[in-house]
């Protein structure tokens, strides 16, 4: 099967995710001709089953265990703390500080619908409003705390990236809803790749529902003109 192809907001979920889930249950629902409608974020929890440990118990007579082993735990996924919504200047000008707090402060998700006759025809659709109060933001010139995700590079810099509220991925925790991340493009040639580190991105930002191909693929996008990393401020 082939997933929706245009769609970027997969880059925030494992690919692994989606095919296993794919191929277990699209083909068995397109031959009972059945409408199925997955919550996409509820694909990450397919990498934690299949690390779950077996249930321990104790034979019957037998001796008595002593060494227990470890139980290992995740490590702690950073956030961004909260914005103070004041304005700061950076050498680019004086940029509005909004935070993930603000951006992500309404519920929404995004539903995968499988199409049981086409598998083209499959999209990606969300369920929720952008408040007015979002909305207003738009075509504002923001600072926004978050982590890089590099998408695209070109001779080493990056040119895109997702700038999201945790490090949480797939593997670990609960995967990033769509309000929880930006995709940034960057103006120049770009810069250097700066993950793990929390950084202050600033430019335009641009809200609104993005659809390719009837998909929606991003709600928050903007246009980025600096860089600061967290530790230079």
């Amino acid at each position: 099967m082939k997933r929706p192809s245009n769609s970027r907001f997969a880059t925030t979920a494992c690919e692994s995710c989606l095919t296993i889930w794919q191929q277990i249950f699209g083909d068995a629902c397109r031959r009972s001709k059945l409408w199925v409608n997955i919550p996409v974020m509820a694909l990450g929890l397919l990498p934690g089953i299949a690390r779950a440990q077996a249930v321990r118990g104790t034979l019957i007579d037998s001796p008595p265990q002593t060494n227990s082993p470890a139980i290992s735990t995740p490590p702690a996924v950073q956030t961004v703390p909260p914005s103070t919504n004041t304005f700061v200047t950076q050498a680019t000008g004086d940029y509005l500080q909004v935070g993930f707090d603000t951006l992500s402060a309404f519920p929404v998700k995004v539903n995968w619908w499988m199409n049981p006759t086409n598998s083209h025809n499959d999209k990606l659709e969300m369920v929720g409003q952008i408040p007015d109060a979002i909305r207003s933001l738009d075509k504002k010139a923001v600072a926004v705390r978050g982590f890089m995700m590099p998408l695209k590079q070109n001779a080493g810099l990056v040119t895109e990236f997702l700038l999201m509220r945790n490090q949480s991925s797939c593997c670990y925790g609960k995967p990033l809803q769509i309000n929880e991340w930006i995709h940034v493009r960057m103006e120049g040639k770009g810069v250097k790749s700066m993950m793990d580190r929390l950084l202050t991105v600033c430019g335009t930002l641009q809200v609104g529902e993005k659809l390719e191909n009837g998909n929606i693929v991003s709600i928050y996008r903007l246009d980025g003109k600096e860089i600061v990393p967290s530790d230079t401020r």
